[in-house]
């Protein structure tokens, strides 16, 4: 294979190739992350409640017996943000941080139903 200086310079050593594609593929793969599923059980009613969540970066949805309750995004350079939503005659209310590391950037969100920690989810 006859490799001429110009594409050399471009696109660099076939091994620089290799590690740009393995990270752009990483990159991708860590994009959507789901919160693990967390049990809650209101005080007066008898079925449990399912909470989970689903975030792409900063961005986030929590969800309570698969119907999403509450939909919002976090501050770029961290800090909490109160978001609210209703799921039946219940208020839902969470504060969420995203706390940007230099490898890896976590979210959580502290779910309060009716003003009661109900969850903690980290995405």
């Amino acid at each position: 294979m006859k490799v001429n200086l110009f594409t050399r310079r471009i696109l660099g050593p076939p091994k620089a190739k290799y590690y740009i594609s393995v990270f752009i593929c990483l990159a991708l793969l860590s994009g959507c992350v789901s919160a693990a599923m967390q049990m809650y059980r209101p005080i007066g009613v008898e079925s449990q409640y399912r909470i989970h969540g689903k975030s792409v970066g900063r961005f986030f949805k929590i969800f309570i017996n698969d119907k999403e309750v509450i939909t919002g995004s976090t501050r770029f350079f961290g800090g909490r943000t109160e978001t609210a939503g209703s799921y039946e005659t219940h208020a839902v209310n969470a504060s969420c941080a995203y706390d940007m590391g230099f490898f890896i950037n976590t979210l959580e969100c502290i779910v309060f139903i009716d003003n009661e920690r109900a969850a903690t989810l980290t995405f």
